[in-house]
């Protein structure tokens, strides 16, 4: 029976190690950055209409990071438009994003001088914007910023809105078939 205890013990003490890893990385001590504050704000506003809160997509984040990385320069005056932004096959390469699993998503920028937090707010939730943030289609958002430009490209829980990639649907299902297998050699340590 010890030798099950102390091969049970060579065997989670790895994953208990990683998850607490994992958990100090996300529940560090530091203060909310300006993408995190503004997609507090959205989430408060969504509160406010009864819908539920976005959470952050790491796939979106990088798309919009990337468009405003190509919109840095332009003028606030300029009206955007998704479709006229140069280089978004490119960006949707970088960001490993399989095309078809943008299709629902939307993409929303702003520029505001100097990025005031509130203005920023203001633009995203007020008039054309806001219907968008109003609606439960989307449930995941990505946040960039480039000196005045904020982009926010809302996500959706379906296949067409996902952000994800193909290698992501992949390493998905082989960490679920890591779990079972896991779960079956625990079995047969236990057996």
């Amino acid at each position: 029976m010890a030798s099950f205890t102390h091969r049970l013990r060579l065997l989670t003490s790895p994953l208990l190690l990683a998850s607490l890893l994992l958990l100090t990385s996300v529940t560090g001590g530091k203060q909310p950055n300006e993408k995190e504050s503004l997609l507090k704000g959205i989430n408060n506003f969504r509160k406010s209409q009864n819908v539920s809160a976005l959470t952050m997509n790491k796939k979106a984040s990088c798309f919009a990071k990337e468009i405003a990385k190509q919109l840095e320069g332009e003028s606030c005056s300029q009206v955007t438009d998704p479709n006229s932004i140069p280089g978004v096959p490119d960006i949707l390469k970088k960001c490993k994003i399989n095309i078809s699993t943008t299709t629902d998503a939307i993409m929303l920028s702003v520029c505001v001088v100097n990025r005031v937090p509130n203005l920023v707010l203001n633009n995203f939730t007020q008039r054309f914007y806001g219907n968008y943030l109003k609606s439960s289609k989307y449930s995941g958002a990505g946040i960039g910023e480039q000196n005045d430009w904020t982009v926010v490209v809302l996500s959706t829980n379906t296949t067409a809105g996902s952000f994800l990639s193909f290698a992501s649907t992949s390493v998905c299902c082989r960490l679920s078939y890591l779990i079972v297998f896991l779960g079956l050699f625990l079995k047969w340590l236990i057996d």
